[in-house]
């Protein structure tokens, strides 16, 4: 019998447990989904400064969205969604990141820029 009123009084209290936002915990996360392209601007040269396209792209924001993003050595930051142009020296790969945050969630994705290739993450 205590069994019962024990599981009996524990499905009572889970039956208040959730988060206001319709989601079931995790602090109403968000679907955001974020995904980073980049193409070298033709002419491209080994050991010579050049532009690049970084295309930021993203699913699912909710209200106002805010970009920060930089690749190492190359200038300037990568601040907005859609097409960014930044310039940097191909010598070596450059580390890049991109976080975008909305209303509800922040979703980043690291890349990597490799000399004169194109790529995208994830």
């Amino acid at each position: 019998m205590r069994i019962f009123v024990a599981l009996a009084l524990g499905s009572l209290l889970m039956v208040g447990c959730g988060d206001d936002n319709g989601g079931t915990g995790g602090g109403g996360g968000s679907d955001l989904s974020v995904q980073v392209s980049w193409e070298p601007v033709m002419p491209c040269v080994q050991f010579t400064p050049s532009d690049w396209e970084v295309t930021v792209e993203v699913t699912d924001e909710v209200g106002t969205v805010t970009v920060d993003g930089d690749v190492t050595t190359c200038t300037p930051r990568i601040d907005k969604l859609g097409v960014n142009t930044i310039n940097c020296f191909n010598n070596a790969p450059y580390p890049g990141t991109v976080t975008v945050r909305d209303d509800v969630g922040t979703d980043q994705v690291d890349f990597m820029i490799g000399n004169c290739m194109s790529g995208s993450a994830p």
